[in-house]
């Protein structure tokens, strides 16, 4: 059985969707750890630890292990993780040692931890596969005025010359990689992130929005994180323009509504644009209702 150690520094794979930092990135590592399990592999997924007594375990599923350890404040904000990637190494390399693990293969995932991959593969001798999700260039391509920690660029550029492999969802990904950060296109592959058809599959919609209590409108349905890269400001102003909305809604899923200023704000320019009953906000949800969502 061939041993992976995984690297998602800034995030636990198993938090709560839609909560800060938890989203997306989190389902996909998930899943491609239980497939590798599947397929003959012992997984170790590497994050900082969430608690207060610092490094502990959690079995997710058959052969795939969260592995919590001490790097920083536990409320430490993501843009100010990258001064403790060096004790998330040490820390990480320290369990290694402790329980005698070895592993074939580093697989990271964002940039904070495609730094701590290239140092660990560098120093136990094995290959370092990274994917990035977003990267900073792409992102302030697409928002003028995106602000993105000071090194993160130069961060994302040796992590790619440093990697054997990186991974990306899309062709113009593989682009944007390749034009943006001088990558070699050679070691860049394209893997389209999946479904889980078992999971997200067709089912009767009355009866969707029946049990969701959703209104017999058309819906516009925006999921994901509340944050401001997401762009549901450009959703709602985008409903407003329209000369009749009588007959549409739009319902956005995602977001705590404990700690995001972001979706107070989004709330006032609701307001603001007279959308009224026109825009349902919705705290995140677990998967399985959320597929009843995109029914």
């Amino acid at each position: 059985m061939r041993n992976i150690a995984m690297i998602t520094m800034h995030s636990c794979p198993a938090g709560r969707l839609g909560t800060r930092d938890v989203g997306g990135m989190n389902v996909y590592v998930t899943h491609v750890a239980r497939e590798l399990a599947k397929s003959g592999c012992r997984v170790d997924i590497y994050t900082r630890s969430d608690r207060a007594h610092g490094q502990h375990v959690a079995e997710i599923t058959p052969f795939v292990r969260v592995v919590h350890v001490e790097a920083g404040p536990i409320d430490e904000s993501k843009d100010a993780m990258s001064g403790h990637v060096p004790t998330f190494v040490e820390a990480v390399d320290g369990f290694r040692r402790e329980h005698r693990l070895t592993y074939e293969l580093v697989h990271s995932h964002y940039w904070l931890s495609g730094k701590a991959g290239s140092e660990l593969s560098k120093r136990w001798g094995v290959p370092h596969v990274t994917m990035f999700h977003t990267t900073a260039l792409t992102k302030l391509l697409a928002r003028i005025g995106e602000q993105e920690p000071e090194g993160r660029v130069e961060s994302e550029r040796e992590v790619m010359a440093a990697a054997n492999a990186i991974v990306v969802s899309t062709e113009q990904e593989r682009s944007d990689i390749s034009r943006l950060y001088n990558s070699e296109p050679a070691k860049i592959s394209v893997l389209p992130a999946g479904v889980d058809l078992e999971l997200f599959r067709p089912t009767d919609k009355a009866d969707a929005r029946r049990s969701l209590g959703l209104p017999d409108r058309n819906i516009v349905l925006s999921v994901g994180r509340v944050e401001p890269l997401k762009g549901f400001d450009i959703l709602l102003q985008a409903m407003a323009s329209l000369d009749d909305r009588s007959d549409n809604m739009v319902v956005i899923v995602g977001g705590d509504e404990d700690a995001s200023p972001e979706l107070e704000r989004l709330r006032e320019l609701s307001r603001s644009l007279g959308l009224g009953d026109d825009v349902l906000f919705t705290q995140a949800v677990s998967q399985e209702r959320l597929s009843m969502y995109y029914n």
